[in-house]
């Protein structure tokens, strides 16, 4: 089901389907924070520092059925927050996570209130409400999947929206204690080691730092075995289509000229993909395979389009490359 929905913090950071927020929803925010005293600079300035709380004590364990716990991974999987997690932490938020039946028109999270518990989506539906001078405003909604609640355990604020569910539904809830040992220290890490990886490239060079820590925070890493199409072409752009930037390992660009795959280029670490497609919102004009075992980070088309847009110029000539590319292979063929 898609799912509508305004995060409230300093950087977007999406992994099901977040969008900017409308100007109305702007507005109702700031007259939220005017009365908290709480904008968005002062949120981003709060962030939790997991270095400066390194707390090692055991992680709790929620005992489950076989049926919950196949359940819980199925709506975990959908969770960006938790695919930067390795195979152990994962594991302990899981067995640190609790189910909670909720009921139609049920208050899950109430604007104001301090944050004690992270949210996981299992089924049912949930609105979003900000409160505005003529009362609750609702800006968005979860149909039947995501997350919420992770704003106020990462930036130490009180909720910044109240979550009502709108049908009998399943959430999946993590304490904050917990979050903060696993998720926010896990997170830490990842993004400052996207944010060194996004400075050495040349196609970012020219945004600014923090555009940089936007990117940062959306990016996530896939894998791929040597042999692995990555990119198939033809394919059409999606909502699922994504850019790619070659973190390790060499991949082959080909196109199929006559019928047969002729290979362009070959590409190594630093090497951004897949951006002329989405530039030009047409489908894909090559190949790419994994010549060697790859990891590579990557951007959804939603966060392409809402967090490169100082780079398009940049990433446009690519454009003119690879016409003058094709068109060389074009002529050798014909010779």
């Amino acid at each position: 089901m898609m799912t509508t929905a305004v995060r409230f913090q300093a950087e977007p950071m999406e992994c099901d389907t977040d969008e900017e927020m409308s100007v109305e929803e702007e507005e109702a925010l700031k007259k939220y924070q005017s009365r908290t005293g709480r904008g968005r600079k002062s949120v981003a300035g709060e962030r939790y520092n997991p270095e400066e709380d390194d707390d090692d004590e055991p992680i709790k364990v929620v005992p489950k059925t076989d049926d919950q716990r196949a359940r819980l991974q199925v709506a975990s999987k959908k969770v960006m927050l938790l695919n930067r997690l390795d195979e152990d932490q994962l594991t302990n938020v899981l067995d640190a996570m609790e189910e909670r039946q909720v009921t139609a028109d049920e208050v899950v999270i109430k604007q104001g209130d301090d944050g004690d518990n992270f949210y996981v989506i299992d089924s049912g539906n949930f609105d979003i409400y900000i409160d505005s001078d003529n009362g609750p405003q609702k800006v968005g909604s979860y149909d039947g999947s995501g997350f919420f609640g992770e704003l106020a355990l990462m930036y130490n604020m009180p909720r910044a929206a109240t979550i009502k569910s709108s049908a009998d539904g399943i959430l999946w809830s993590l304490d904050r204690k917990t979050f903060r040992q696993i998720i926010i220290k896990a997170n830490a890490n990842k993004r400052k080691q996207f944010e060194e990886f996004l400075k050495g490239l040349a196609v970012l060079e020219n945004i600014e730092d923090h555009e940089r820590s936007k990117i940062a925070d959306v990016i996530e890493s896939k894998k791929f075995q040597s042999g692995d199409i990555i990119i198939r072409q033809g394919d059409v752009i999606d909502s699922a289509s994504f850019v790619y930037f070659l973190m390790n390992g060499t991949c082959s660009i080909s196109v199929n000229v006559n019928g047969t795959d002729k290979v362009v280029k070959e590409i190594a670490a630093g090497a951004c993909f897949g951006e002329v497609a989405l530039i030009k919102k047409e489908p894909r004009n090559a190949t790419v395979t994994a010549s060697s075992n790859v990891v590579a980070g990557v951007l959804d088309v939603n966060a392409f389009e809402r967090l490169l847009g100082p780079c398009k110029n940049i990433m446009a000539r690519n454009i003119d490359k690879y016409a003058e590319e094709l068109a060389q292979l074009s002529v050798e063929d014909k010779e």
